[in-house]
């Protein structure tokens, strides 16, 4: 028999969904918030597309003249944080520049 769950609790989700139109580059992230037996869909950016709204730049544009900040990456990483699974804010942040120099 599977263990009962308190249905007032508030659980959070997170769900890769790949392929589709709305993807960026083919990942699309979810977030389900399940409380009092109601679910709650909504779209979470990933890491890439805060780095190129960050750069505020076009997604499909070649060149690549805009710079971010250190600070933008920091922000960039305390979002993402919780998504990437990480023990500490350190390997996220590392994991954040690495995607940053993917996407330059």
């Amino acid at each position: 028999m599977p263990p009962k769950f308190d249905p007032s609790q508030a659980v959070e989700v997170y769900i890769r969904v790949t392929g589709g139109d709305q993807a960026v580059d083919g990942l699309t992230h979810l977030k389900l918030t399940l409380q009092n037996r109601l679910v709650k869909v909504s779209v979470v950016p990933p890491g890439v597309a805060l780095v190129i709204k960050a750069l505020k730049e076009l997604e499909r544009d070649g060149q690549k003249v805009n710079n971010i900040s250190l600070d933008a990456v920091f922000e960039i990483a305390r979002v993402v944080q919780t998504r990437t699974m990480t023990k500490d804010y350190k390997r996220g942040l590392f994991n954040m520049i690495l995607v940053a120099i993917d996407v330059f």
